[in-house]
């Protein structure tokens, strides 16, 4: 019995020490930028209460991305008195929590890539020489490249900064959390081809309280499923009010404002996606 238990201590000193190493100089480990279905951040292991800085994501296209267009993004971390600097990243098809597009490294001395297959998430991180050692205040940034998604749904990014004093231990450190999402643009179509679905009327008013009804008109050139799926700006799925077949003509979906649980949903952003025929559009409604 004391020789298992001496072999479990110095297994979880072993991770331990891994696990420092990671946050400290090669990147953390795959999953701690807080995506889903655990959303597990470098507070694991950095348990700290954030500081003064800030961690944002610049050069997501406002108006909504094309899809397999390429953008340059950049991750901007910052903080007074740090000296040391880290991040991971993600993105994700909201609903579906599978990778969303893809990453191109365009800095491979500051970012790598652990890269999985299929559908399973990738994540961009810093290397060692990425973490900036000895840069004071910040800000630092990472530059990369991602190619955006063929599916046209509604993609969030989930990123964790670690703004670090370079002391070579998990104190004094500062974590960071951001989740920006993009919708995807109007969906194309060539020229003489009329869309299959096509939004008609939002009539709802916006922003406006919980428990008003938020309506979407379309219309459908060929029978299709319809669902209507809503999320808020952390990828979360808050609500699911309609799925069904539907035939050719107008039609009208609505969500209450309720939330799975049936209560009505807090105060903020939300993003109504509506999927039929192969396409999909993407409302913003603000809950106040």
């Amino acid at each position: 019995m004391m020789r298992h238990r001496l072999t479990l201590v110095a297994l979880a000193a072993t991770l331990v020490f891994v696990g420092q190493a990671h946050a400290r100089s090669g990147g953390p480990p795959d999953g701690y930028c807080g995506n889903p279905p655990f959303q597990v951040t470098c507070e694991a292991c950095h348990v700290n209460e954030p500081g003064n800085g800030s961690l944002f994501l610049s050069g997501l296209p406002a108006n909504g991305y094309e899809a397999g267009a390429r953008y340059t993004l950049t991750v901007i971390l910052q903080d007074p008195d740090q000296r040391r600097w880290g991040f991971e990243l993600t993105a994700l098809e909201t609903a579906a929590y599978t990778q969303a597009g893809t990453f191109i490294v365009t800095d491979a001395v500051d970012t790598q890539l652990s890269d999985h297959a299929g559908s399973d998430p990738d994540f961009l991180k810093q290397t060692s020489t990425g973490t900036y050692n000895g840069t004071v205040n910040g800000p630092v940034s990472w530059n990369f490249d991602w190619d955006a998604p063929l599916s046209g749904e509604l993609v969030t990014f989930y990123i964790a900064g670690n703004a670090a004093n370079g002391n070579g231990s998990t104190s004094g450190d500062y974590i960071y959390t951001h989740q920006p999402s993009v919708a995807p643009a109007t969906t194309s179509v060539p020229a003489g081809e009329a869309p299959a679905l096509q939004l008609v009327r939002q009539s709802f008013p916006n922003p406006a309280p919980a428990g008003v009804m938020a309506s979407l008109q379309f219309s459908l050139e060929r029978p299709s499923h319809v669902v209507l799926r809503v999320v808020d700006t952390s990828g979360r799925l808050v609500a699911a009010p309609f799925g069904a077949d539907l035939g050719t003509g107008l039609h009208l979906v609505s969500w209450n404002g309720l939330t799975l649980a049936g209560t009505p949903a807090p105060r903020g952003l939300y993003f109504l996606n509506l999927q039929a025929a192969g396409q999909h559009l993407v409302s913003r409604r603000i809950v106040d």
